[in-house]
């Protein structure tokens, strides 16, 4: 037991003021928690936003593309072409017993 002096208080004031340092101590850390879980959720909204525009981006410039096919002779040699090399290649993976996921 602490023992105790005039001027300084009793051993359950000591009690008292340590469990109130605690309490405080623990509402810090909640608080804490939960202002580092807003800030995951923003950054989670942030980056899914991001994300759905590329996507949307990368959806608009494939429908441009594909619109341009027939209109414009340089987008239709280039994308023959790609589909002829985008077939030897498969017909390449076809004959080598390669798996080809598409």
């Amino acid at each position: 037991q602490i023992p105790t002096f005039p001027g300084v208080g009793s051993m359950d004031e000591f009690q008292r003021a340590r469990d109130a340092a605690s309490t405080i101590l623990i509402a810090f850390q909640k608080q804490f928690d939960e202002e580092l879980s807003a800030r995951l959720a923003r950054r989670n909204h942030y980056a899914m936003d991001r994300l759905a525009k590329s996507q949307a981006y990368m959806a608009e410039s494939i429908a441009a593309v594909r619109g341009s096919y027939d209109i414009n002779e340089l987008a239709t040699k280039a994308a023959d072409k790609f589909h002829a090399y985008a077939n030897d290649c498969a017909q390449a993976a076809l004959n080598s017993d390669i798996d080809l996921q598409l």
